[in-house]
């Protein structure tokens, strides 16, 4: 895998776990909502943009049959 989508994978994780251990700790209508889950709609889509970059560049082995 990729160093870099590695590294955005493992900090988008870490904010996403946080953001939804926060929303039920803050009050709704706050300030602090607001940018909870604002963090957890970033670090959702940072999530999935990591996954596939990671999957897009994943090396294949080529399994080509040789013609006879």
């Amino acid at each position: 895998m990729n160093a870099v989508a590695r590294g955005m994978l493992a900090v988008s994780c870490f904010v996403l776990v946080g953001s939804i251990m926060l929303m039920f700790m803050v009050e709704p209508g706050t300030a602090e909502f607001v940018v909870t889950v604002l963090s957890l709609g970033v670090s959702l889509v940072a999530v999935v943009g990591a996954t596939l970059v990671a999957r897009w560049t994943i090396q294949r082995p080529n399994f080509k049959e040789e013609e006879r």
